[in-house]
């Protein structure tokens, strides 16, 4: 997660806080990825950002993934992923369809 992520938010405690766009997401499951991250600054090197700008629009702009109605352009609407969200939607992804069905059909029930 630190290696791709390219943001660290210092909360109002002092705490540092390690976010994620969409765009590091999307590099950090896609071996070989395509997608560059022109704002990638390495690993353990974020660029710092306040509480404000987790869901600025000039992050938002910043982070698009270059794919029209893409699932990932909608979650990076919301602002940046956490090191849980991170998690979750590597879950997600990474379990078979036929699961997922069940589970949701679980939920329904």
């Amino acid at each position: 997660f630190d290696y791709f992520s390219s943001y660290q938010m210092i909360d109002s405690q002092g705490k540092k806080i390690n976010l994620m766009s969409v765009r590091n997401f999307f590099n950090a499951t896609t071996p070989g990825s395509y997608i560059k991250h022109e704002n990638a600054h390495g690993i353990s090197s974020h660029q710092v950002i306040n509480e404000e700008d987790v869901g600025a629009d000039w992050i938002i702009r910043k982070n698009e993934v270059p794919v029209d109605g893409y699932f990932l352009n909608k979650l990076n609407d919301k602002g940046l992923l956490t090191y849980l969200d991170f998690h979750f939607l590597f879950l997600l992804i990474s379990t078979p369809k036929r699961y997922l069905e069940q589970f949701s059909m679980h939920l329904i029930a």
